[in-house]
């Protein structure tokens, strides 16, 4: 958690300072001081950034008032892995903003999804953000999410939208592996194995591309599509023939004056017949608005989807 907050505030050009002396208070973990952050909506220059670690219980009113009796003298922002209390406790002499887990995960998950931060495995970012969002891979959590194209605060300005409240999501769709042979004019056999992306939303097929894809993706909110999106097997072996069938360079043919030379382009066919096909569940980044219903907003075509 600390090195994916660290890696936003750092692709906004805010670095994090930690003091000489470490400060140590039972449960709350000091990160440092930073320039003002403007999504904490303090005033002033310095803010102290704290993480408030993982606890199965809620955090109290009295564990804030005794971190504020040995917290340093000026403004603080508290991100919280634990639940905090509903309403805001009024500290003398401490100016300070706290964030739910809720808030932090949307903070963290619109980060990955505008490309501000890269998800990345548990062997890479220490620590997870209770049931809200988790960086590690687990036997339950999908594995593989596409990068957005979007841009978010575009998109809404574009269409007088820039106050509309936007939570980070996915919306599920397919990677289908396929193995099988290309079948040459002269009735060569070439294997070859390809990944195929599958998006049911858009109701297209397409080639994956190498880097489209991220690893361990935050635990967001997953809307799956209508049945109905998903290609049938006879469907999807038609489509990806047309996919994969190519078309190369064959021999070099002359006129009898040599002096035109033409290229001739071979087809080379896929063989459906004899294909293997098996599926990864892959997320696609989105955005849920309410307008006035829940709209999803397609983070890579830039459509919008109700459900």
């Amino acid at each position: 958690m600390e090195g994916a907050i660290r890696a936003i505030l750092e692709r906004r050009g805010i670095s994090i300072e930690c003091s000489e002396s470490e400060q140590i208070v039972s449960g709350f973990e000091y990160l440092g001081m930073a320039p003002r952050v403007s999504e904490t909506g303090l005033d002033g220059e310095q803010v102290h950034i704290w993480l408030i670690t993982q606890n199965i219980l809620p955090l109290s009113e009295n564990e804030l008032i005794r971190w504020s009796f040995e917290a340093p003298q000026g403004k603080h922002w508290l991100l919280s892995q634990r639940e905090t209390p509903t309403n805001h406790v009024d500290i003398d002499g401490c100016d300070y903003v706290i964030w739910d887990p809720q808030t932090v995960s949307q903070w963290i998950g619109n980060a990955v999804l505008s490309g501000d931060v890269i998800a990345k495995s548990a062997n890479d970012i220490s620590g997870k953000l209770d049931t809200s969002i988790d960086f590690s891979e687990t036997k339950s959590a999908p594995k593989l999410a596409m990068r957005p194209i979007i841009e978010i605060r575009n998109w809404l300005s574009q269409r007088g939208l820039d106050a509309a409240q936007h939570n980070p999501a996915f919306l599920e769709a397919k990677i289908w592996e396929v193995s099988g042979n290309l079948l040459g004019p002269n009735g060569e056999l070439e294997s070859g194995s390809w990944q195929l992306f599958e998006d049911p939303w858009g109701r297209t097929l397409s080639l994956l591309e190498p880097n489209e894809t991220l690893e361990g993706p935050p635990e967001l909110r997953v809307i799956s599509p209508p049945e109905e999106n998903w290609l049938s097997t006879s469907r999807l072996s038609e489509e990806a023939s047309k996919l994969l069938e190519t078309r190369r360079k064959g021999d070099e043919s002359y006129s009898e004056s040599s002096i035109v030379r033409s290229m001739l382009l071979q087809k080379w066919s896929f063989e459906s017949s004899s294909a293997r096909y098996s599926e990864t569940r892959l997320l696609l980044p989105a955005w849920i608005i309410q307008n006035p219903t829940e709209i999803a907003i397609h983070a890579r075509n830039g459509r919008t989807y109700e459900f």
